[in-house]
């Protein structure tokens, strides 16, 4: 198991799994601006793919969970027990070399030159401060004032600061744990669903609420270790033919939410589904690690990867981006509402999807990566 051995390898099928979450977002986000629609003719049958942006959101939960597996991997092997003094440093600086920069960049750019809402420089500095110190989840006000993707970011920030913690914990007894948290987030979201609050899913989009998502990638990442250090033969054959079954399964999950979204509210239909979503994203990174190398190379095929490359700067950019578009009319439209334009639907979607991309792309590869590859001060260096 060359691909998974190595405490700092990269797992191709994660790569995979990542650029899956931010396509689901990218087409929900803009599906949301433009209502764009289309039917394939294959083989003379028609298909239509709306249920896939309809149910996009589903890609930030599996954000998620490939956080807390990756997180969780370089610490899950036999007789690693935890975070210690030097590795706490060492964790800090590179969560930090990855978030910070671009994220403040955005801040710093959408303040200064396109934020116009706040009216006083008060206000301004309230948001800035709650942005800057990923607190602004906390409030319904600052909630997604600067930049609406941003609550997320948030939610993974406040995870990063428990996961030492959380990590120390789980290593002792991963399923007791694991149990813990899926019982505890699947209570909190059953009980803010069904009290009658009207802002029920502002508090179901906290740490509290999803933290089993994070808890499911670190057992995901504990099943494969456990898994890696045994070579029985049927394990590539079966797990190349259920990996394909858990794929099927997380498509059903999507077209389920298409099928009741007249009925149920987002909400409601995360509460019940959420955990199962969570185990199904258990079950296909595991066994899509030790599947055969096609399934592999199919999960984590160049699309995929590169966009999980970029996909921090794509989740960043792409709804502001995709906003400020419609208000230029970038693409122009004859109607007045350019919702009833078909042809500029299809342009917008066009457009947005390559702009977005290409100042991903920019940002990745000029401001992102000389930073991370840019050694720790001191004696915590990062060792490779």
């Amino acid at each position: 198991m060359n691909r998974i051995a190595g405490e700092h390898a990269r797992i191709r099928p994660l790569d995979g799994l990542r650029g899956i979450a931010i396509l689901l977002v990218l087409w929900f986000h803009f599906w949301e601006i433009s209502w764009f629609s289309h039917e394939v003719k294959i083989l003379g049958q028609t298909f239509n793919f709306d249920f896939i942006p309809i149910s996009g959101f589903i890609g930030v939960d599996l954000f998620f969970f490939v956080s807390g597996f990756c997180l969780f991997w370089p610490l899950s092997h036999e007789g690693a027990e935890g975070l210690h003094r030097g590795n706490i440093l060492n964790y800090i600086y590179r969560r930090a070399i990855k978030i910070l920069p671009s994220y403040w960049l955005a801040i710093f750019v959408i303040l200064i030159f396109f934020e116009k809402s706040f009216q006083t420089w008060q206000q301004t500095a309230w948001h800035a401060f709650t942005h800057l110190f990923f607190i602004h989840n906390f409030w319904g006000d600052t909630y997604g004032s600067i930049n609406g993707v941003l609550w997320s970011l948030a939610i993974e920030v406040q995870f990063y600061v428990l996961f030492p913690a959380v990590a120390w914990l789980f290593k002792r007894n991963p399923l007791a744990v694991w149990a813990a948290a899926a019982t505890g987030a699947a209570a909190y979201r059953y009980y803010f669903a069904y009290s009658g609050r009207d802002d029920y899913e502002f508090f179901m989009n906290q740490l509290p609420g999803v933290i089993d998502l994070f808890l499911s990638g670190m057992l995901a990442a504990q099943l494969l270790r456990w898994l890696s250090r045994r070579e029985d033969a049927w394990i590539k054959p079966t797990s190349t033919v259920l990996a394909p079954v858990f794929a099927a399964v997380f498509l059903g999950l999507l077209y389920k939410f298409y099928q009741v979204r007249y009925d149920v509210t987002k909400g409601h239909f995360l509460t019940t589904y959420r955990t199962l979503f969570a185990l199904d994203f258990i079950a296909l990174a595991v066994l899509s690690c030790r599947a055969a190398s096609a399934w592999i190379a199919l999960l984590a095929n160049p699309a995929f990867t590169y966009l999980s490359l970029i996909s921090y700067n794509l989740y960043i950019w792409h709804q502001f981006l995709g906003r400020l578009m419609v208000q230029s009319r970038m693409p122009a439209s004859a109607h007045a509402d350019p919702h009833n334009d078909a042809d500029w639907r299809f342009q917008f979607m066009l457009f947005a999807i390559l702009v977005s991309i290409a100042l991903a792309s920019a940002i990745t590869y000029l401001f992102e990566r000389p930073l991370l590859k840019r050694q720790a001060p001191g004696p915590f260096k990062p060792r490779h």
